[in-house]
């Protein structure tokens, strides 16, 4: 050793030795720096510092990391270690360790190879990344040195040197005691090294070992090799196990389905879709595809693991599919791409701002015809279903729905799916059972193989001896067609086809693919197991970022995974092999690889925010996940999948409450803006916590105004005004900024609403002219269409025709913030005035634009109740009553008076409706239920008085009207309103006869001020 030089020996027990070769005290995280270090080259103070203290916080952590390394230079030497922007080994330390980690590094003498575990002795259980680091690095380096030592093994006894193949081959045999090959190299050299009685002792200790540690008997090979030891007959290695016949992975037969093929092929005839259903490994996608096969080209799809974790995962591994096989020269519509933009992680969707697009599905639908147009296919064939997300099930379906039946020329092709009923979400089963119960699909059971169809199955196989053990694989694999094939498989490696050999001592399928595991290398298990932690969308390169190895390394355990037809292509062979490679990989090893793949993945284009934060929580880092957790809300909201997006920030909300709650109560604030679009009942929750978690000025705020989100549907100005007030008061110790202006603005138009409601038309004016003031400061568009939409509801009491332009313009500005939602509300408000102009086609159009609007949404039952209504008043003054009535059916069929107070006035519009079908005594009994104590919107009661008195006219009693009229006009004083005016003008001079020319006069000069039609009744 240079006298100048220090050197880390971190195999075996760590030590630090200086450089006269003697060992000196040394701290364990000093040990475990340098070697992490020595392998990974340099790295972030804040990467060491959250290994070495991971449960202190992070500028804590990093001040320990700062006086560790100051101990380092003082009590060794300075330049042990290099400390800049990132921490390296210095020019004064050797290692062990390096050439390990370094990619090309020149590697030891095959004799200086070094021996024992990486840092020996060293748990590391207070910290876990550390902990899981050591181990992966542990499995690396024992192949790395395995590698090494077998190939020099190898070389030696080609050349004859079998004393230097024993050294080599004993202390292979110390880096992994249960290599069975290993084992019998020792055994072979030890015969050829003329030892016999050694070579039988070397598989007396490989058996006792195996039966000790695993429970298990050596392998046939093993113990075929101490047969021919003990016969004195060995002479060559012993040849490697035969290889699998691809017979065996797809028999050449199609058996016992007659009966579900049948039933596909009268399915087929009638255009319904087709569900196969049945356990791993019942054979559903041989059967699918066979039977498309017969048919002509088909379009495949497939959910993956992980599908579930994300809106649109599915249908995004779709687009991606389509775009990159759609041929030059193909013309899309320029609204298509803009569409599908949501599809797209990492643009944040802004929940005061951009709603989402609902022209997404229709584009989504349309490159989906696209493709299958380009492909000629017949039919969609989608393996595994139960794994698809619920957005883009319920796309799909829809789209089966709407093109029933399929197969129809200028509709849909046929559809094929497959899926594990028991592992099917209870959304997606009450969504298939529903087309089950409608007739348009069929639901197809796929049982176990019988002992017959087992015995053809296996004789197509066209293996010697293996037909006379038909009905015992039968028996023993209960007719399920992988279970067979895989028992078949291993049959073959253990040499078992003939009748002397039991069958192997699997109790399921995964028992065996365990076996086949095992045979695996190191590399080539380590590049299955990242790619089952990966789960869905993997591809080489992820992998090889998963495992920080060299691609071609990667790419050379592929093949060997290829070769074991573990995988297919970039996929795994069956879904049953990667669920026994998760379950059976060890814990810590599990969460490394899913924070690898968190890494792996957020460094790569166009994945998932869900998928990210899902691989960070399965590798135990909450605090990691959960900023692509809220990430996922807003690709959620942005997808116009509200459930999903509420989910994501609540639990993000969750994750961070206790270290860092300014952020948990933004993702709780947006939690709950998502629940009340949504008209959701676990909005209160959600407020609630806002207020417990509330401790700023602007935090406070916003609580009060989710307040009144909660509030606004109800008009109750008592429960209203004390929390807009509560929140303003608030706010006014916050920093003025962007987030406190958008409070304000939605806490300003509840005084607007509160001064509607009241009446007071100048100072609703004045909030809504302040709403759009804030609107413009803080361009955003919402506040500005809400402001117009709002200017257009106050004026239409006085100034209908100016309330017409208004709301106009918020549909216009609704629209280009894709707010489908709030364009349906502008519309049923410009019905509703339009009615009052006695435009009747223009109304039509306008209610017609309003169903449009909120059809394309799930929108919130308080809207829909509010076009409801104006649908009603347009079919009304159209003349269909018939239509009328099912409008107010329909209401009270889907909706309560929690959804909108609105649905209170609802008697008094059918009462009109009945009253101008001729049936007064009907329309008066209807009428008297909206004074029956159930909510009825204050701004409506003059309404009401006005409707009761023209009910008493038709009935004859126009002495009785009297009073209804006067509560008109008292309440009329208090809040003016041009249309209704004209009403009671109308109404009193009707009741007072011919004689009453004032009134008569008094109604035709305010119709003709304000544009109002002759003969006018009142909508509003």
């Amino acid at each position: 050793m240079n006298s100048a030089v220090w050197h880390l020996a971190a195999f075996g027990r760590p030590r630090l030795l200086d450089p006269s070769g003697q060992p000196v005290r040394c701290e364990v995280r000093t040990l475990a720096l340098l070697t992490y270090l020595a392998l990974e080259g340099p790295t972030s103070r804040s990467r060491l510092a959250s290994l070495l203290w991971p449960e202190t916080v992070e500028g804590s952590a990093r001040n320990n990391l700062v006086h560790l390394l100051r101990r380092v230079a003082k009590t060794h030497h300075p330049d042990l270690v290099q400390v800049g922007e990132a921490v390296a080994l210095g020019q004064a330390l050797t290692s062990d360790v390096a050439p390990w980690g370094e990619v090309g590094a020149s590697l030891p003498a095959p004799d200086a190879v070094p021996t024992g575990v990486l840092l020996d002795g060293f748990a590391f259980d207070d910290q876990p990344d550390l902990a899981e680091w050591v181990l992966a690095w542990r499995e690396r380096v024992d192949q790395a040195r395995a590698e090494r030592l077998s190939g020099n093994a190898t070389r030696a006894e080609a050349e004859g040197d079998l004393a230097a193949a024993l050294q080599f081959t004993r202390r292979l045999l110390d880096l992994d005691l249960l290599s069975e090959d290993t084992h019998r190299r020792l055994m072979r050299l030890l015969y050829l090294s003329g030892d016999r009685p050694a070579a039988l002792k070397a598989y007396q200790r490989c058996r006792e070992m195996l039966e000790r540690e695993l429970g298990a008997e050596p392998l046939p090979e093993t113990r075929d090799l101490a047969r021919l030891i003990e016969q004195g007959a060995v002479g060559a290695p012993v040849p490697a196990a035969p290889r699998i016949p691809l017979s065996v992975l797809r028999p050449p037969l199609l058996v016992g389905r007659a009966a579900e093929w049948a039933q596909m092929e009268q399915a087929w005839a009638r255009g319904q879709s087709i569900m196969l259903v049945g356990p791993a490994g019942s054979g559903k996608s041989r059967l699918m595809h066979d039977f498309v096969a017969s048919k002509g080209v088909a379009f495949r799809l497939e959910g993956r693991p992980g599908d579930r974790a994300a809106p649109f995962s599915t249908a995004a591994r779709m687009l991606r599919r389509v775009l990159d096989r759609m041929p030059p020269g193909v013309e899309v519509p320029g609204w298509v791409m803009p569409a599908l933009a949501p599809l797209v992680p990492g643009v944040p969707a802004d929940l005061t701002g951009n709603r989402p697009d609902p022209h997404m599905t229709e584009a989504l639908q349309m490159m989906s015809a696209i493709a299958i147009q380009v492909e000629g296919a017949v039919a969609a064939v989608f393996e595994d279903l139960h794994e698809v997300d619920a957005a883009t099930t319920d796309m799909g379906m829809a789209m089966l729905a709407n093109h029933f039946p399929l197969g129809q020329p200028g509709g849909l092709p046929h559809f094929i799916g497959s899926f594990r009923a028991e592992e099917l979400d209870p959304h997606a089963r009450a969504v298939f059972e529903r087309f089950v119960t409608a007739g348009h699909s069929v639901w197809i059971d796929v049982p176990p193989l019988d002992e017959a169809d087992v015995g053809r199955l296996v004789g197509s196989l066209e293996l010697p001896g293996l037909s006379a053990r038909a009905e015992e694989l039968a028996r023993f694999s209960g007719g399920n067609p992988l279970f067979v094939l895989e028992t078949v498989r291993h049959m073959i490696e253990r040499g078992a086809l003939d009748e002397a050999q039991p069958l192997p001592l699997a109790g399921k399928v995964s028992g065996l693919l365990s076996r086949r595991l095992a045979r695996l290398s190191t590399p080539a298990l380590q590049a299955a197991r990242a790619a089952a932690a990966l789960q869905s969308d993997f591809d080489l390169e992820l992998v090889a970022g998963v495992l920080q190895a060299p691609l071609l390394e990667v790419a050379d355990a592929w093949e060997e995974l290829e070769n074991a037809q573990i995988v297919v292509g970039e996929r795994f062979s069956h879904d049953l092999m990667a669920e026994t490679l998760r379950q059976e990989t060890p814990e810590g090893v599990r969460r490394l690889l899913n924070r690898a793949a968190a890494r792996t993945l957020s460094a790569a284009e166009g994945i998932s925010p869900a998928r990210i934060a899902q691989h960070w929580l399965a590798g135990g880092q909450a605090e990691q996940a959960a900023p692509w957790l809220i990430q996922a809300g807003h690709a959620a909201w942005r997808a116009a999948r509200l459930e999903e997006a509420q989910g994501f920030f609540g639990r993000a909300a969750d994750l961070l409450s206790g270290h860092d709650p300014a952020t948990a109560f933004a993702a709780l604030a947006r939690q709950a803006e998502v629940l009340a679009n949504m008209d959701d009942p676990r909005h209160v929750d959600a407020v609630r916590a806002l207020h417990q978690r509330a401790t700023t000025p602007l935090e406070r705020a916003t609580a009060f105004m989710q307040d009144y989100r909660a509030l606004e549907g109800t008009m109750d100005v008592a429960r209203i005004e004390p929390v807009v007030h509560a929140g303003l008061a608030a706010l006014r110790g916050a920093e003025p900024g962007l987030e406190a202006w958008l409070v304000e603005a939605q806490l300003t138009e509840g005084l607007a609403l509160l001064a509607f409601v009241r009446g007071q038309q100048h100072e609703t004016l004045q909030h809504l002219r302040s709403m759009a003031e804030l609107g413009e400061r803080t361009a955003s568009l919402e506040w500005q269409a809400k402001a117009q939409e709002g200017l257009g509801l106050a004026l239409s009491a006085t100034s209908p025709r100016e309330a017409r332009l208004h709301l106009e313009r918020a549909e216009t500005l609704h629209l280009r913030r894709h707010d489908h939602l709030r364009a349906g509300s502008s519309m049923a408000k410009l019905a509703r005035v339009l009615c009052e102009l006695g435009e009747v086609a223009a109304a039509q159009a306008v209610v017609a634009r309003g169903e449009t609007h909120l059809g394309r949404l799930d929108a919130n039952h308080g809207e829909r109740v509010a076009l409801l209504s104006a649908q009603l008043m347009v079919a009304q003054l159209s003349g269909d009553l018939a239509l009328a009535e099912a409008l107010y059916l329909r209401a009270h069929r889907d909706h309560t008076v929690e959804h909108n107070v609105l649905l209170g006035a609802f008697p008094v519009l059918h009462a009109k409706t009945l009253r101008l079908a001729g049936r007064p005594e009907d329309a008066w009994a209807e009428v008297a239920r909206s004074r029956d104590g159930r909510p009825f919107p204050a701004h409506l009661k003059i309404l009401r008085a006005l409707e009761e008195a023209a009910i008493l006219l038709a009935l004859g009693q126009a002495d009785r009207a009297a009073p209804h009229l006067a509560e008109a006009e008292e309440q009329l004083r208090e809040v003016p309103n041009v249309a209704w005016q004209a009403r009671l003008h109308s109404l009193r001079a009707a009741v007072q006869g011919d004689e009453d020319r004032h009134h008569q006069a008094a109604a035709v000069a305010i119709r003709e001020l304000h544009g109002l039609p002759d003969h006018h009744w009142s909508a509003l």
